[in-house]
C-alpha cells in the first residue's frame, strides 16, 4: 500500500485476497469475485479497487478492515485497472466489451464507457498530459484516451503487431516513451509519444510477463513467466542486459 502499512495479494485460484498488516502482523482473508485480477490503491492506501474478471465488477475494499464496501458493474471480462490521481478517475479495460469503463474515484460512480479497439488489455498513463494508453491485443493497436474521453487510435507499422497483440504497457515520463510488450513474439517496442511512432524494438527472453520501472522511470525492467533473470533495457540503445 502507499503508506507501506499493508501487503495485499490477490489469489485467482481461491477467489480471495490476503491482507497482511506490516505494522501489526494482522492477517485477513477476503472473499472476492471470480478471477480477481489487478488492483490499485487510493492515494491514502485505505481503499483498494480490485477487478473481478468473472463477475464483471470492480470491488472497493476497505483495506484496514478487510471488508468489501462496494461493487461497481463494469464491462465484460475486465482485465486491467488504473487510477489516475490527476483526474481522480479509475480506468478499467474490458476484454470482451472492447471498451474502457471510467469510474469517478470519489463518488464511485461510472461516468463513461469508451469504445476502443478489439480486446483491450493493458493500461498506462501519461499523467503530465492527461493521456491514458490502451493496448488493444485483438487488432494490434494502441488507443489514446484524452481527458474529454475522445480516443485516437495509433496503428503501428511494425508487422509484429498484426501477428500478436500488445499485452503489456509502461510509460516512462522521463523520456516520454511508451514501452509495449508482445509476449508471443518475445519482443518489446518503444513508441515516441511526442510523434506517436515506433522508435525502436528489441528481443526478450521467452514469454515476457511484465515491465517494471524505477521511481523516476529512467530504468525499465522485464520479467518473464519461466526465465528467472530480469532484463534491463538501456533506454539510449534499446539493448537488453540480464541481471
Amino acid at each position: 500500500s502507499p503508506g507501506e502499512n499493508f501487503l495485499v495479494v490477490s489469489n485467482a485460484v481461491r477467489n480471495k485476497i490476503q491482507i497482511l498488516g506490516l505494522d501489526s502482523d494482522s492477517f485477513k482473508e477476503v472473499a472476492v469475485g471470480g478471477l480477481p485480477r489487478g488492483f490499485v490503491f487510493d492515494e491514502a492506501g485505505s481503499k483498494a479497487f480490485l477487478v473481478s474478471e468473472e463477475d464483471n465488477i470492480v470491488l472497493v475494499i476497505d483495506v484496514p478492515e478487510g471488508e468489501v464496501i462496494s461493487k461497481i458493474p463494469v464491462g465484460i471480462h475486465p482485465h486491467d485497472i488504473l487510477l489516475s490521481r490527476r483526474a481522480q478517475k479509475i480506468y478499467v479495460s474490458n476484454i470482451a466489451s472492447n471498451s474502457v469503463t471510467v469510474i469517478d474515484a470519489k463518488t464511485l460512480k461510472v461516468v463513461q464507457e469508451i469504445g476502443v479497439g478489439r480486446t483491450p488489455t493493458a493500461l498506462a498513463e501519461d499523467e503530465a498530459r492527461g493521456l491514458i494508453y490502451v493496448g488493444n491485443s485483438g487488432d494490434g493497436s494502441i488507443g489514446i484516451i484524452r481527458s474529454d474521453f475522445t480516443v485516437e487510435t495509433l496503428h503501428l507499422n511494425s508487422p509484429a503487431y498484426y501477428q500478436t497483440g500488445p499485452l503489456g504497457l509502461l510509460y516512462s515520463k522521463t523520456i516520454q516513451k511508451l514501452f509495449v510488450l508482445n509476449p508471443s513474439l518475445a519482443h518489446f517496442f518503444i513508441i515516441d509519444t511526442v510523434i506517436n511512432k515506433v522508435q525502436g524494438e528489441g528481443k526478450t527472453l521467452p514469454w515476457p510477463r511484465q515491465m517494471l520501472a524505477g521511481e523516476d522511470s529512467s530504468r525499465v525492467f522485464i520479467r518473464h513467466f519461466e526465465a528467472p533473470p530480469l532484463l534491463k533495457i538501456d533506454l539510449a540503445t534499446t539493448q537488453t542486459e540480464k541481471i
